[in-house]
Order: C-alpha cells, then sequence, then structure tokens
C-alpha cells in the first residue's frame, strides 16, 4: 500500500462511519417522533380539565385527539385554571401548540371573556387571586384553514404560565386591569 492512499483510506472509513452513525439516528429519531405522536395522554377531549397553577411557573395539559373534525367545528371542552395551592395573587397568561402539524397553526378557544388574545398568548385580564379559579375556554375551535388529516393523532399542549402579581411583572406582561 503506498502512502498516499493511507490518507484517503482513513477518509473513506471516517465518512462511512458517519453515515452508519447517522443512519442509526435518524431511524431512531423517525421512531421517537411516531411513538411521541401515536402517545395518548390521560384527558379526552371533551372532558373537564384543571391545571393547576403555582406562582413563577408554567404548567402544562395535553389532549390527545384525531384529526377527523371538520374547519370551523366547536368541541365542547372546559378548561379550567386553579390557584388553589397557591398562596399568592397571580397574573396569569396561556399558550397552546399541536404536536403533528406541519404548519404549527393554533387551534381557537373560545375563552372567558377575561382572557385577552395578543398574537402568542391569551392574557387573564384580571388578578388569579390566592386559592381562586377561573375558566379558560368551554369550547376549542378547529381553523378555517385546517390542514388536519382525520387518519393521524394530534396532541394539543395547553400551557399556563404565571407569575407573582406586581407591577414589575404587570408591565412586562401587558397586564392591563379592566375597570368594572
Amino acid at each position: 500500500m503506498n502512502k498516499s492512499h493511507i490518507g484517503w483510506l482513513f477518509a473513506v472509513i471516517a465518512l462511512s462511519i458517519l453515515l452508519i452513525v447517522s443512519i442509526v439516528l435518524g431511524v431512531n429519531g423517525y421512531y421517537f417522533s411516531m411513538s411521541f405522536l401515536r402517545a395518548k395522554s390521560d384527558i379526552s377531549i371533551g372532558e373537564t380539565a384543571t391545571i393547576e397553577i403555582l406562582p413563577d411557573q408554567a404548567s402544562v395539559l395535553s389532549f390527545t385527539f384525531d384529526g377527523s373534525y371538520l374547519p370551523k367545528e366547536k368541541l365542547p371542552q372546559k378548561v379550567q385554571i386553579s390557584a388553589v395551592n397557591s398562596d399568592k395573587d397571580l397574573l396569569v397568561r396561556v399558550k397552546s401548540r399541536i404536536f403533528g402539524e406541519e404548519t404549527g397553526e393554533r387551534l381557537g378557544f373560545v375563552t372567558d371573556e377575561r382572557f385577552v388574545y395578543d398574537g402568542e398568548y391569551y392574557l387573564f385580564q384580571d388578578v388569579l387571586g390566592s386559592g381562586g379559579k377561573t375558566l379558560f375556554c368551554e369550547y376549542i375551535q378547529i381553523p378555517e384553514e385546517s390542514n388536519l388529516s382525520s387518519k393521524e393523532k394530534y396532541i394539543l399542549s395547553i400551557v399556563v404560565e404565571s407569575v407573582e402579581n406586581s407591577p414589575e411583572n404587570q408591565l412586562k406582561w401587558g397586564f392591563v386591569q379592566q375597570n368594572d
């Protein structure tokens, strides 16, 4: 074997190892993502769900649903936010995402009038008192431009973030207290 061929041989072996590793990781990633999308949550669409929150934390609630719903269809789904275990007054905001949908579209929520959508979050325009509860939504609405496939399963994730009520946090979150 010629010394000039050793470099090429090393490059071929290194590239072959990288190719095998990338194929293995790609196959594992594909099967992991498929198992994630087929996973079922403990909560079914239609059941009343409660999200417990504490100050300066985020809580997540996930629903599994199939794509057989029609655009503009309203699914009855009550979601409550509870600060029963909190000893502080809280500011609350809610964000949602559908996993399994390439476009990243957002489901609509028929919310309590105190929740205002700002383009990214539903902001609770009141202070959730310590030990209090509020109803976030009564219905989930499928978007008009929905591309959901009836053969697929999707996961709707609702993230509720909360911070202690303070003037600094009110300013940071764009909190506007409604006058009654």
